[in-house]
């Protein structure tokens, strides 16, 4: 393969991947709005439902005898 058509192959995969490495940072960006289970001081935080979720016994009966 000549040296002109490996630069200019190289230079395409490049340039391609810078753009696609800059419109993910645009992306990033603008979902402001996610929330995250890490909190800023880095320490992982339950997720609401299970703060929400109470602990009971199961609500349901089965078939089988209790011996």
């Amino acid at each position: 393969m000549p040296i002109w058509l490996r630069t200019f192959i190289f230079n395409k995969m490049k340039e391609h991947y810078e753009n696609e490495a800059a419109e993910h940072k645009k992306a990033q960006a603008g979902s402001t709005n996610s929330k995250t289970v890490i909190g800023t001081d880095g320490r992982v935080n339950s997720p609401e439902f299970l703060k929400s979720a109470t602990k009971s016994s199961p609500n349901y009966t089965t078939k089988a005898s209790k011996k």
